[in-house]
């Protein structure tokens, strides 16, 4: 109990208020909970909040449902206007599998727009409303490391391969953290930090398969080792209780990693963040 309130303290002291994307499932949904113990605010993005928290939760915790597609960039601008709060701790949770080629509303392949585009367009959107002391977290892989980067097919239109394409997304994702640590100065507060929880059974990748890629997902799941998304979770509030002078840019589980060498081409990163920008922009 005594561990309980001091853990509380430390987190309550570095963050009073949280936004969470992908929060009504796995990985976010367990972050979620985690930081209403710790009785910070979150606003927690998502699509189907009915089963996701009782009407008992809703009314004991600081809570605040926002309803939010990823797949739809006005969908995610009405979201961040109900913002009122400086945002001290932004966790980019969302993530998706689809085994079939499919856009979004705006024309981008699925997965290249919920897994990183919208991290960008989340971000950049929240500019003055993310505090002088915020940490942007984003749950990404080990997968990031058999990515490439693609600015002449970046869609994979011409031969589609599910896989590739969340890999390409993570190594993206990673890009764009290493882009907004470059972007502070030692003496800053703000910390940006990568995390691959693990190997999580928490179903995401079979949800949007079908036919023979499904079967072998879930074979797969039976017969590999990992965790759950609690203990997904548990791993992330260890890591966002660090001293932050100690934090390093990607963990693998609870510990500093080596992330992929792209990550330290600064020619590649700013190449590939003004590239999805134009992308984005475009868009709108």
């Amino acid at each position: 109990m005594a561990l309980l309130v001091y853990i509380c303290g430390v987190m309550k002291a570095l963050y009073s208020t949280a936004l969470v994307t992908g929060a009504t499932s796995g990985i976010g949904l367990s972050v979620v909970n985690r930081l209403l113990e710790y009785g910070i605010h979150v606003y927690a993005f998502g699509r189907n909040f009915d089963t996701a928290f009782s009407e008992e939760a809703r009314s004991a915790y600081p809570l605040t449902l926002v309803p939010c597609d990823l797949e739809d960039f006005k969908s995610i601008t009405t979201a961040l206007n109900s913002i009122n709060k400086p945002i001290d701790l932004l966790l980019h949770c969302a993530g998706v599998v689809h085994s079939d080629y499919a856009e979004t509303v705006h024309g981008f392949e699925r997965m290249y727009q919920v897994n990183y585009l919208s991290n960008i367009f989340i971000t950049e959107q929240l500019d003055t409303k993310l505090s002088s002391q915020v940490t942007i977290a984003f749950v990404n892989s080990e997968e990031h490391k058999r990515g490439s980067v693609d600015t002449i097919d970046p869609f994979m239109k011409k031969k589609y391969r599910p896989r590739l394409m969340y890999q390409n997304t993570k190594l993206l994702q990673l890009l764009y953290a290493a882009y907004l640590d470059s972007l502070l100065d030692f003496e800053s507060n703000q910390r940006v930090i990568a995390i691959h929880p693990g190997t999580v059974n928490s179903g995401f990748g079979g949800r949007n398969l079908t036919g023979l890629k499904r079967w072998w997902w879930e074979l797969y799941g039976t017969l590999r080792e990992g965790i759950s998304p609690a203990e997904a979770g548990d791993i992330i509030m260890k890591i966002l209780q660090y001293d932050r002078d100690t934090l390093s840019l990607y963990y693998k589980e609870s510990m500093k990693a080596e992330p992929s060498p792209k990550v330290k081409d600064i020619a590649l990163i700013n190449k590939v963040y003004a590239f999805s920008l134009e992308l984005i922009n475009s868009r709108l």
